[in-house]
């Protein structure tokens, strides 16, 4: 539609240069049939024959031209209206474009905020996953700390429980990254989700 609208456009420009070319040669014509009325009405002598010129053949002469300018007149008129009829649709033909521009820019502005958005949507599930595996990690030393105060000796156990909290405390550390990482994305996607409910208003 829009490439259309554009050699629609195109064709009423040509139009528009066509119908300002038209009313220039008649504006001129019509100066120079003017012109020439008021040097007949002012001629005594005929400046070929050198004789006088009576006032019957100022006036044919007059009349003659006369009947020159008047559709002259009546065309430049007419040639007027039409070059501002054309104006008027190359206007309107221009805003339309300009509309469907509007409108293909913010689709692809949706769509370049909906893949990312789609992007990061992704990304939290993987990250949802990782957390899960930690806890269940995480579950998992616990439970082999309990065994272990019950099945070792006191020596053993503080070696053992010393490493099993370093890992226990590494997993907190990888669950508290992860934890920030999904409260930014939260505010991340809110702030999407705004922009593309403003962007669909536009």
């Amino acid at each position: 539609q829009k490439g259309e609208l554009q050699e629609k456009k195109k064709q009423l420009e040509d139009l528009f240069e066509k119908t300002v070319a038209l009313i220039t040669k008649n504006q001129t014509l019509l100066t120079q049939a003017k012109e020439m009325q008021g040097r007949i009405k002012t001629l005594n002598t005929c400046p070929t024959c050198l004789q006088e010129v009576t006032g019957e053949h100022k006036q044919r002469i007059c009349e003659l031209e006369a009947e020159k300018i008047r559709p002259a007149e009546n065309l430049l008129f007419e040639l007027h209206k039409k070059r501002s009829e054309i104006w008027q649709q190359r206007e309107q033909l221009l805003a339309r474009i300009e509309e469907i521009i509007r409108k293909e820019n913010l689709a692809t502005r949706l769509s370049i905020e909906l893949q990312r958005l789609a992007e990061k949507q992704e990304l939290i599930a993987q990250r949802k996953e990782e957390l899960q595996g930690c806890v269940q990690e995480n579950n998992h030393l616990m439970a082999e700390l309990d065994l272990l105060e019950k099945s070792v000796s006191e020596e053993q156990l503080g070696r053992v429980l010393e490493e099993k909290q370093k890992q226990v405390q590494q997993l907190a550390k990888r669950e508290y990254l992860l934890h920030s990482e999904q409260e930014e994305q939260r505010v991340f996607d809110e702030g999407t989700t705004r922009l593309i409910a403003m962007l669909k208003t536009c």
